[in-house]
């Protein structure tokens, strides 16, 4: 029976994964291979390696894709990954970040390749900075839904400070100077104390 051989004992096993075919249980003991699966027969090693352009996936081979591109089983080909990932393993599984000159970190977290601190995602590869006046920003949901992948319309992002430095105070996603300090000339991140005026 195709895919299974006989052992010493005459009970019927299950050949090799990658085998059509077999004399034995090992990936070594092919004797034939299924061109449906991708594979073609190496006589001399008895093996039924992935044919060019294919990679071993189990009992099946699928597609090698190249740059920030990963496997999709559903469509049988490659399918771009999510802008801010090098490396992925699907659209919403990042295994390495765009990281050069786009302001993004170098390792992904959770899957995903967010901004560096002090910087925020505007649909776009490269993130952009944040206001002087914020310690980290991001756009609000409902403009990050409405805003098209990478177009004019992401320039006009209007990012909402999401932390402050310890001289400011979160206000309305905004962070203006707290009591007692006032703005630098020009503005930095942090503010100036008013008691190093007198």
């Amino acid at each position: 029976m195709e895919g299974f051989y006989n052992n010493v004992s005459s009970i019927c096993v299950q050949c090799h994964e990658s085998c059509k075919t077999c004399s034995g249980p090992n990936a070594t003991q092919c004797l034939s291979c299924s061109p449906l699966d991708k594979r073609s027969y190496n006589l001399l090693f008895r093996t039924c390696p992935c044919i060019s352009g294919y990679q071993s996936s189990g009992k099946v081979c699928i597609q090698q894709c190249a740059g920030a591109t990963y496997y999709d089983f559903w469509t049988g080909g490659c399918n771009k990954c999510h802008y801010s990932c090098s490396q992925c393993t699907n659209i919403s599984k990042c295994t390495g970040c765009n990281s050069n000159n786009t302001n993004r970190i170098v390792a992904p977290v959770n899957g995903k390749c967010p901004c560096k601190a002090g910087y925020f995602d505007s649909n776009c590869d490269v993130c952009r900075k944040c206001s002087v006046f914020c310690a980290t920003c991001s756009v609000p949901l409902i403009e990050a839904i409405l805003i098209p992948y990478c177009t004019i319309l992401s320039d006009v992002a209007i990012p909402l400070c999401t932390s402050c430095d310890s001289t400011r105070m979160m206000l309305l996603g905004l962070c203006p100077c707290k009591l007692g300090y006032i703005e630098y000339i020009p503005p930095r991140t942090n503010c100036k104390s008013m008691l190093s005026l007198w």
